[in-house]
């Protein structure tokens, strides 16, 4: 099954040499791997993370080339604002909801029937998602 990849699993496997996140994503683009899909938006992301870094603008460019990209449609939009909505009215600290762009990312995997792959456990807000959220290191 595909995953949807969120910013912070790609920017974790960039920068770490050893990593879960460097790990989880390696075995997507393996033979038999499931490939990954990435938001517009996390393409966006990416890219002003990376503004000012050409060698690193570079990388995200190839690696961005190699999976599956997808626009926001309205439905995903639609779906993206109720997502939210669901995480804002939750008794959860504001610094621990997600935003509206991992509302989106979270929206297109119910789109494609798949998992979102991150660092973020803002994601478990979100109803109804599945979400693997790695580790910063391994245990």
């Amino acid at each position: 099954m595909t995953a949807v990849l969120d910013t912070s699993v790609i920017v974790a496997a960039f920068e770490r040499r050893e990593s879960p996140s460097r790990r989880a994503v390696s075995e997507l683009f393996e033979p038999g791997g499931d490939g990954a899909a990435l938001s517009v938006l996390t393409v966006a992301e990416l890219l002003r993370g990376a503004a000012g870094d050409a060698g690193l603008a570079e990388r995200y460019e190839s690696f961005i080339a190699a999976c599956a990209v997808h626009d926001v449609t309205e439905p995903q939009a639609r779906t993206a604002a109720a997502l939210a909505g669901a995480a804002d009215a939750r008794d959860i600290p504001s610094r621990q909801r997600p935003g509206l762009i991992d509302a989106a990312v979270a929206a297109l995997s119910l789109a494609l029937g798949a998992r979102v792959l991150t660092r973020d456990t803002g994601f478990y807000a979100l109803p109804g998602i599945r979400v693997t959220v790695l580790p910063e290191a391994d245990s």
